[in-house]
């Protein structure tokens, strides 16, 4: 693996980032946080089911949450061969939500018609959760 995320990177620390990242998600779009807002935000009703298989949802999830790691690390490794700090990775894993997930998804959220709320409740999570697993990537 290190061929891909570099010497340096822990496969192990990418795995807990992915693990950070899904965690992250779980409470930012809760019950109780942000799920119900952003639920509103699509024009359902709190009555509307979201349907579906969830273990199929829940488990693609993880696997984009892996792939967001591996990518983190390769990003960071590029960037930072001989190591960087936690905050410091915290500060590139925000930019790279904003840049590359928070951006591209302006377009398509405005021309659905979904409008800037469910966008910055899509992307605030993103953002979260992109700078915290880049700090935990570092960590190990």
């Amino acid at each position: 693996m290190n061929f891909i995320v570099g010497e340096s990177t822990s496969v192990t620390g990418v795995i807990l980032a992915a693990v950070v990242g899904f965690i992250t998600g779980a409470i930012y779009f809760g019950p109780k946080t942000m799920y119900p807002r952003w639920w509103k935000a699509l024009g359902k009703s709190p009555a509307e089911n979201p349907g579906g298989n969830m273990g199929l949802t829940f488990g693609a999830i993880f696997l984009a949450q892996l792939v967001q790691a591996f990518a983190l690390a390769f990003v960071l490794q590029r960037m930072y061969p001989s190591g960087v700090s936690a905050i410091a990775a915290a500060i590139v894993g925000a930019c790279v939500a904003l840049g590359l997930n928070a951006a591209p998804s302006l377009g398509h959220r405005l021309m659905g018609n979904q409008g800037w709320k469910v966008w910055s409740i899509e992307v605030g999570g993103d953002v979260l959760a992109l700078a915290l697993m880049s700090a935990v990537v570092v960590s190990f």
